[in-house]
């Protein structure tokens, strides 16, 4: 008889483990049913004793243990996949069943049996010692031709040893730009993976994946890493800078870290690439704990030459059209001429709806979100449909954060004018002032507001492809659809980035500006009303060197990453309980000398929040991999150095109504 100790895998907080009885010895890692308040429910293997070693255990449980029923073993995910996740438990500070969640997508969670095997685990335990590779991580800074290049290679030698690769890219777009170049010659042997094809296609996939004798090469999202082969040598991730890696909602994974644990405990090869890597990657380069590819490149030659073009503020004085304000006299004579020659051109704005910001003349007061405090975005008909069926109004305002929307027949909530003037410019405005002046031409517009889903992306981006003389608006969501390089690519507005209060900020804009070069072929135009800002100087001679200099500088400073891990706690609930919830957290974090954030005064009614952040140096996050190191600290060095492993159990157990993310995107909200 045995004691079997198992993990709903479902989005479900905590780490919830369950125990019972049984006549057979499941394999670890296995999938076995189980029943949970009469629900049957997947689970995972994670513990299996013999019920002699348990008998004084089991005599003084206040429950007796169920009976697990006799059942076929289907092993579900290996060894070295279940350790990964055991480590991201203690790095996020998530349960191990929302681990496991993650890397399986939504078919597979409804139908596990199509991701197991009948082949038993090799090794046993899901616990150990912590694994070292062999060699290195590689890292590759070069354009995308060279680093696919090297990336086939590295496929080339690893099919060579008999071992399969797992390429991850971050997006749709990637997968169609990357899948074709990367699989060529071995077509038979790949397969892609993205949240947007069909279940039923998906399925076959995994299933022809999962049993191919051959090695094969995977390119797919990370939510795809739960793919059960034991055989994976080499651990690719394309776009390594991208923020799609991070996850916005619990359990925060980061999938990069992620990858890198398995690779680590396969003792894979490890590879990032992109065409500027993050500083946190190129910090760990510098500590020596990655290492340069060939064909790493310290200084990037730019496709195309970027045109770097100041142009003046927006005001209600110039007699000029404003749709004609919008646009440098440089962009709409290269659009003119297009005109005629059958180019395309793609236009990106960083902001979605007509404006980002609206104030009140009168009093300076920014409309604002009633829920959040975020200030609302301005979006046009689109939008209004939603709220106004009978079509009277033109505009509505939306949060970007939380969702919320109303009509644009609004007064200041302070002064009560209704004097509001709109200010930025998003895609929308983009559009009206393309469509003013271009009317005879195909205008496409893609941001996450105007595209509902990844399809209705795809076939705007299929028709812009498709249409001789067309002009594609976008957000980074349009942009990272793009297949082909276009012939011009033009900055309209990105300046309202900067505004942004994003330690990661100039980093951000910097990558996204190589990006855009990257899909250019003939013209990469850049609009700013903010030509002082030092990333343009870096930019448009390519100094990734003395960028990154400047930023660890800075960064370094305000002790924020990469030199630190960043803990952000976040609770939300009434008003009557957040003086309890401060206090308890003042009290309780206090040894760890936390920073609260202000966030801003919410109405009464609505719910209240309290952020607070915790700085750690990265080398003694997680804990659980310094625990020796804990133990055996001085008096003197516990007062300099606290104990994190104790911080880590202190934040597991918070309540639902806190939220734990390390690395957070956003520190504000």
């Amino acid at each position: 008889m045995f004691v079997v100790t198992v993990i709903p895998i479902c989005r479900v907080l905590g780490k919830t483990e369950l125990s019972y009885v049984a006549n057979f010895e499941p394999t670890l890692g296995s999938l076995m049913k189980v029943k949970v308040r009469n629900k049957e429910q997947n689970a995972i293997v994670v513990k299996v004793r013999d019920v002699r070693s348990l008998k004084t255990e089991i005599k003084g449980s206040r429950f007796p243990l169920k009976k697990l029923a006799l059942q076929k073993p289907r092993q579900l995910f290996t060894r070295t996949f279940l350790l990964m996740a055991e480590e991201m438990c203690d790095y996020f500070l998530t349960g191990f069943g929302e681990v496991l969640a993650e890397f399986m997508p939504a078919f597979a969670r409804k139908d596990m049996e199509v991701s197991c095997t009948n082949v038993p685990p090799t090794e046993q335990g899901i616990s150990g010692a912590h694994s070292h590779r062999a060699t290195l991580p590689l890292c590759i800074q070069t354009n995308f031709d060279e680093r696919l290049l090297s990336y086939r290679n590295t496929i080339r030698e690893t099919f060579a040893r008999g071992k399969s690769v797992f390429l991850v890219i971050p997006t749709l777009g990637d997968l169609e730009r990357v899948f074709p170049i990367v699989s060529r010659g071995i077509i038979e042997h790949s397969f892609s993976f993205h949240g947007s094809f069909t279940a039923r296609d998906l399925k076959e996939k995994w299933q022809s994946a999962i049993a191919s004798s051959h090695p094969v090469l995977v390119v797919a999202t990370s939510h795809f890493l739960g793919i059960h082969r034991t055989d994976f040598g080499a651990y690719i991730i394309e776009g390594e800078h991208r923020r799609s890696y991070k996850g916005l909602v619990r359990p925060f994974l980061d999938f990069r870290i992620a990858v890198e644990s398995l690779a680590r405990h396969t003792k894979a090869e490890f590879v990032v690439g992109d065409t500027l890597l993050s500083i946190e990657t190129l910090y760990k380069l510098e500590q020596n704990l990655f290492a340069r590819s060939g064909a790493f490149r310290q200084r990037l030659e730019l496709p195309i030459a970027p045109e770097i073009i100041s142009v003046p503020r927006l005001s209600g004085g110039s007699a000029r059209p404003f749709e004609e304000r919008l646009f440098t006299k440089r962009l709409l004579q290269i659009l003119e001429d297009y005109g005629n020659t059958g180019k395309k051109a793609f236009l990106f704005a960083s902001r979605k709806g007509v404006a980002s910001i609206t104030i009140c003349r009168d009093c300076g007061e920014t409309v604002s979100c009633p829920k959040c405090l975020a200030p609302l975005l301005l979006a046009s008909k689109s939008r209004v449909a939603k709220l106004n069926k009978s079509g009277g109004e033109t505009r509505a305002f939306v949060c970007a954060r939380c969702e919320w929307s109303s009509t644009s027949s609004v007064l200041c909530k302070k002064c009560e004018s209704w004097d509001l003037v709109p200010l930025g410019i998003g895609v929308e405005r983009v559009a009206e002032g393309i469509k003013a002046l271009f009317p005879k031409r195909p205008v496409f517009m893609v941001s996450s507001d105007t595209t509902k889903g990844v399809q209705e992306a795809k076939e705007v981006r299929d028709k812009f492809e498709e249409s001789s003389c067309a002009i594609m608006i976008g957000t980074e969501t349009g942009l990272y659809l793009l297949r082909e390089p276009v012939e011009t690519v033009a900055v309209v507005s990105l300046d309202s980035m900067f505004s942004i209060p994003d330690y990661r900020m100039n980093e951000r804009i910097y990558a996204l500006l190589t990006e855009l070069d990257e899909r250019a072929s003939d013209h990469c135009l850049i609009q700013t009303r903010r030509p002082r800002e030092r990333v343009w100087g870096h930019f448009e001679e390519m100094r990734t060197s003395s960028f990154y200099k400047n930023e660890l500088s800075d960064r370094s400073s305000f002790r924020y990453p990469p030199t630190t891990v960043l803990i952000k706690i976040r609770w939300q609930g009434k008003n009557k309980e957040k003086d309890a919830a401060l206090t308890y957290l003042e009290e309780t974090l206090a040894p760890y000398e936390p920073i609260q954030v202000p966030v801003g005064v919410a109405p009464v009614s609505t719910l209240q929040k309290i952020i607070m952040l915790i700085r750690i140096d990265r080398h003694l996050w997680p804990p659980c991999l310094h625990k020796e190191d804990s133990a055996h600290q001085t008096e003197e060095q516990s007062e300099t150095n606290p104990d994190y492993h104790k911080l880590s159990l202190i934040l597991r157990r918070l309540p639902s109504d806190f939220t734990i993310d390390i690395h957070p995107e956003d520190l504000l909200s």
